[in-house]
């Protein structure tokens, strides 16, 4: 449990990904906002209508081609 450790500090930037109907979503978040009391360099986007592994969806999904290309220019810059 990622939410349990108590030192985030030197970590690289860090994205974080979440979906609105996600029973993980409030932790990813919570991580979130605990990584940036801690100094670390994070961006988290909850993507609003889709559900957990949705980025696997994107055959079908205009919001899981959306996040992929989010992740791409994310690891390029």
């Amino acid at each position: 449990n990622l939410l349990a450790r108590k030192d985030f500090q030197g970590l690289p930037p860090t994205m974080i990904i979440t979906a609105e109907y996600d029973p993980l979503r409030d932790e990813g978040e919570q991580l979130y906002r605990l990584l940036l009391s801690q100094g670390v360099d994070a961006y988290c986007e909850r993507y609003l209508g889709v559900i957990h592994g949705f980025y696997q969806l994107s055959g079908v999904s205009e919001s899981a081609r959306r996040c992929i290309r989010n992740i791409a220019e994310t690891i390029k810059n």
